[in-house]
């Protein structure tokens, strides 16, 4: 299992590479940051709200998510920036193609992605846990974006498709 910490001096995530007693540290602000926005600047949040809640829906929005994740897990950044670039320069190519993915399992949505901040709960993340608050993220909005959402943070990546858990 892959383990995580947050810096105490940069409020940044860091790969641990030594196995130790699990951790369960949050993203403290850093001095002088407003309330509300974490400390952790290296963190991007990934977020994919579906067009429904109905079944159906529900399980487009995980395809989606494994489709997206694919695609930038490929694009070769290396850095939240890199990332971030790349979303933004490829944003209408990963809208299209995403909606031509949905065509391809019968659905017929528009989509939207973009990047901007975010308000996000709470979320543990095994042994990392993000306290509320707003970050960094890439969102994607399928058709009205009227249904239950999914999030991870995309970087560092710690989105799992679900192809990878099986």
């Amino acid at each position: 299992m892959q383990k995580y910490e947050i810096s105490e001096r940069t409020g940044t995530v860091r790969h641990l590479f030594s196995h130790g007693l699990p951790l369960r540290r949050a993203v403290e602000p850093a001095a002088g940051q407003r309330p509300g926005r974490p400390g952790g600047a290296g963190i991007l949040r990934f977020h994919i709200q579906a067009v429904s809640n109905s079944a159906a829906d529900q399980k487009i929005k995980l395809e989606v998510r494994d489709f997206l994740l694919e695609r930038l897990s490929a694009c070769g950044a290396e850095t939240k920036q890199q990332l971030l670039d790349y979303v933004d320069k490829e944003k209408g190519l990963l809208e299209q193609e995403t909606e031509t993915f949905l065509q391809s399992l019968g659905a017929s949505c528009a989509v939207d992605i973009r990047t901007g901040s975010s308000r996000f709960p709470s979320k543990a993340y095994g042994d990392l846990v993000l306290p509320a608050g707003v970050y960094d993220a890439v969102q994607v909005t399928i058709g009205e974006g009227a249904g239950h959402n999914w999030w991870c943070v995309l970087y560092p990546p710690l989105c799992v498709p679900a192809a990878a858990v099986q």
